[in-house]
């Protein structure tokens, strides 16, 4: 169950800022109703929520689109005439969004009813931090817990409100994917500190695969992610990824395709994870990695 933590709702109501929630959503009826049931029944109404259907074949999507935009006048959805593929979706959102904070959500996945709330008076709280989230857990489709996965994320999650700049991103960098650093996509953001971070732009150097990861880890060189400890939202994982099914084949092509995307994911990280340590000039003097920036700076290594 997920956990209702104390906020002072005077304190989100005195100041209260449009947040901006962007659902993506492709062929799955069930899953976009649940979400549009738990977005809409936020405590926190000063929401406006932009959908966008990728081109779904599915009639019954049309048809809950219309029935919930026709009683919440905070909804607007779009339907794209062809699909656009799951980044362009995602970037679609963002760009219709007017809001000071911005937040996507899957169309599979479940929320406390204090979620936006509580996660927006962190950011209040905290005005150096970029985006805030919160411990969650993963679970199947059902509800059920998912196996393998911990429990809680928090403990995980607090390497990333570090202040230092290098720690947080070498910690994120190396940290196991199980752990739930990608989830943090599915965060509390500032808008106009994310929206120079394209996703578009950035798959097109770096690939689709784990873009999620990358993504975050490029907001995390910017400012610092506050967390706060109570279990607000549910990640479903082990779910059919119905945006690219392509990848779901396990056939070897696809399965090689996967490892060429992940080989060009990971030099995209390396190339971020060199340009957060390059400014720090206290490890430039005083730690053994100077010798290795002067012989990067005569290209000595081929990176």
């Amino acid at each position: 169950m997920l956990e209702s933590t104390p906020y002072s709702k005077e304190s989100v109501e005195s100041g209260t800022p449009l947040v901006s929630v962007g659902i993506p959503t492709f062929n799955r009826p069930e899953g976009l109703r649940r979400t549009l049931e738990y977005i809409t029944g936020q405590t926190y109404k000063n929401i406006e929520i932009i959908v966008s259907d990728n081109a779904s074949t599915h009639p019954q999507v049309q048809s809950i689109l219309n029935e919930f935009s026709g009683r919440d006048s905070r909804i607007r959805y779009f339907v794209q005439k062809t699909n656009i593929g799951m980044m362009a979706n995602l970037q679609f959102v963002f760009e219709q969004s007017t809001g000071d904070f911005f937040m996507w959500a899957s169309d599979d996945d479940r929320w406390h009813e204090s979620f936006i709330a509580n996660l927006v008076l962190a950011l209040q709280e905290s005005p150096d931090a970029i985006l805030a989230f919160c411990d969650f857990r993963a679970i199947n489709y059902d509800g059920s817990p998912a196996y393998g996965y911990p429990k809680h994320n928090i403990k995980h999650l607090r390497a990333f409100s570090n202040p230092n700049t290098t720690i947080r991103c070498v910690r994120y960098f190396f940290q196991d994917g199980v752990k739930g650093k990608a989830s943090l996509i599915y965060g509390l953001f500032r808008r106009d500190m994310i929206q120079e971070t394209n996703l578009v732009l950035l798959s097109e150097t770096s690939g689709d695969y784990a873009l999620d990861v990358l993504f975050i880890f490029r907001i995390l060189q910017k400012d610092r992610a506050i967390i706060i400890d109570n279990l607000l939202y549910e990640a479903v994982v082990n779910n059919e990824k119905l945006y690219d099914k392509k990848y779901n084949k396990k056939s070897p092509r696809v399965k090689i395709s996967k490892l060429f995307r992940f080989c060009k994911h990971s030099s995209g990280m390396l190339l971020f994870c060199i340009l957060a340590l390059i400014p720090v000039q206290l490890i430039y003097d005083n730690l053994p990695f100077e010798k290795f920036f002067k012989r990067l700076k005569r290209k000595e290594w081929n990176i």
